[in-house]
């Protein structure tokens, strides 16, 4: 109980460097150079409280907050030399790295405050991967790069149920992270990710064979959620009585009730190998992978009575930019061989739902979702060889996107305009190409494969009354779709030149609303 303001917060902040360098030299004999550098990041900044919990802010606000904010950089690089013998090198770097920001509320939480009740979970989070590995030679010379990089983010700000959420929006209101200052009762989950992962290969021989690959695989999986379970009782802008129970008198006409989660996803994954020979056969290869999943919710389940002096806003917001760029070169005085293979696959969902018995907003009621995704999917492979130059390229793009906006029961009123939306975005590209040469033959081969499906709704369920006093309805799904797909081969030999593309492009789009 307190006469102004209840605070309970945690913040954790982190910077992490790490460098790691091996290398070799040898005259007249082999050199090897080699290092394998390991992250392994668990972080923990989170509240819990446990049911019954009770506070009172007569004049002030309640403000209960989880922040993290991370950082991780590792770098790792090999290199050997020889100059009349075999060179080899190994670059391995591995990153785990696994936050959680949130704060969780029993069941029978009773809150009640004069200002605004903010619950708020918020994370910034920053992983960069960079390796190389270089390779000079005159007899054999190998170099291989293989990073690995799994990085797991939970952020939530749930209330349990049964809780009673009272605020009057006396004052100047909570500034949760990232948004202005806003008053009623706040539930925000907000996320901000940054993942770069980039690799070298290079190998160079002057008499000898050749050979360099990366191997770069990015696992990422995002968990954001905010949510007021089930029998919640909330007020906001609306003054209480002697026994602490709102009335019908509207104290702060600014006052709104919010449940929000937002993500925001930026993923880069690169890679080059680059193999040359001066007396023998120069092979490059690239195997590179993204595999992302994500949820994004916002909800108030089955609440018992809300009333809101201005809006009502349950709103997920999700949006997502995957970068994966590959290339490889071969070439030797003999054969150059050249391989790519490019594998993305992504899974998201982002949903508003609210439900209750009564839901009544002095101004409007929004149940927004929205998802916007750039996913860029880029191979290439070029060999040429004195005698044959041969390549291979295939590019693997996998796509699932779902957006829900969701009114689950109950009665809304709201004076101005009540809106169920659901809106997605898409812009997928996926492109190969293959350039194959050779003094005698040249093949090549380039292969494109998407799978995209799209599903966009915006509906309300069984016994939903929906009632707007002076505006607009309005209960719409909308999906801008964009998929382009560009992949050529081009093969060229003395006596023999073969060049194949092929391309495959499966979608299913489904759009409603109801």
């Amino acid at each position: 109980f307190a006469a102004n303001d209840i605070a309970i917060s945690t913040l954790s902040d982190s910077v992490q460097v790490f460098v790691s360098f091996g290398a070799s030299g040898s005259a007249s004999g082999s050199a090897g150079g080699a290092t394998i550098a390991v992250s392994v990041f668990e972080r923990e900044s989170k509240i819990n409280i446990g049911n019954y919990f009770i506070a009172r802010a007569t004049a002030g606000n309640i403000d209960i907050s989880a922040i993290a904010r991370d950082v991780t950089v590792l770098v790792a690089f090999a290199a050997a030399a020889s100059a009349s013998g075999n060179a080899l090198s190994g670059t391995i770097p591995v990153v785990y790295a696994e936050s959680t920001a949130g704060v969780i509320l029993g069941n029978y939480a009773d809150l009640r405050a004069g200002g605004t009740i903010a619950v708020s979970g918020h994370l910034e989070d920053t992983v960069v991967d960079a390796a190389g590995g270089l390779v000079l030679s005159n007899g054999v010379g190998i170099g291989a790069t293989s990073s690995t990089a799994r990085c797991n983010n939970s952020i939530y700000a749930e209330i349990g149920k049964n809780a009673t959420l009272y605020a009057s929006g006396l004052n100047a209101g909570v500034s949760t992270p990232n948004r202005a200052l806003r008053r009623g009762v706040i539930v925000s989950a907000t996320s901000s990710a940054t993942m770069v992962m980039a690799s070298i290969a290079a190998a160079a021989s002057a008499g000898g064979f050749a050979l360099s690959g990366v191997i770069n695989t990015l696992a990422a999986k995002n968990s954001v959620h905010a949510k007021i379970d089930e029998n919640a009782k909330i007020s906001a802008g609306y003054a209480l009585d002697g026994a602490g129970e709102p009335t019908s008198t509207v104290v702060s006409a600014e006052s709104d009730v919010i449940v929000e989660a937002d993500d925001d996803t930026h993923i880069v994954n690169c890679a080059g190998a680059l193999a040359l020979s001066g007396g023998s056969a120069g092979v490059g290869a690239t195997i590179v992978s993204i595999l992302f999943f994500k949820s994004v919710t916002a909800e108030i389940l089955s609440a018992t009575t809300i009333k809101s002096a201005r809006d009502i806003n349950v709103t997920a917001n999700s949006r997502d930019n995957l970068w994966l760029l590959a290339i490889a070169f071969g070439g030797g005085s003999n054969t150059g061989v050249a391989g790519d293979v490019n594998m993305l696959i992504f899974f998201s969902t982002t949903t508003a739902k609210l439900g209750g018995t009564s839901i009544t907003a002095g101004n409007e009621i929004h149940v927004l979702s929205s998802s916007d995704s750039l996913l860029i999917n880029v191979g290439a492979g070029v060999a040429v060889g004195g005698t044959a130059g041969v390549v291979a390229v295939a590019i693997v793009t996998f796509f699932y996107n779902q957006t829900y906006a969701i009114v689950a029961g109950g009665n809304l009123t709201a004076h101005g305009d009540i809106n169920v939306k659901a809106t997605s975005k898409e812009f997928a590209t996926a492109d190969g190409a293959g350039v194959g040469a050779g003094g005698t033959v040249g093949v090549g081969g380039t292969f494109d494969i998407i799978v995209t499906k799209v599903v966009t709704r915006a509906y309300t369920q069984n016994g939903v009354h929906l009632t707007s006093t002076n505006g607009n309805i309005t209960i719409a799904a909308k999906d801008d779709y964009d998929l382009l797909a560009i992949i050529v081969t081009l093969a060229g030999g003395g006596t023999v030149g073969v060049g194949v593309s092929f391309l495959v492009s499966v979608s299913f789009n489904d759009v409603s609303a109801e």
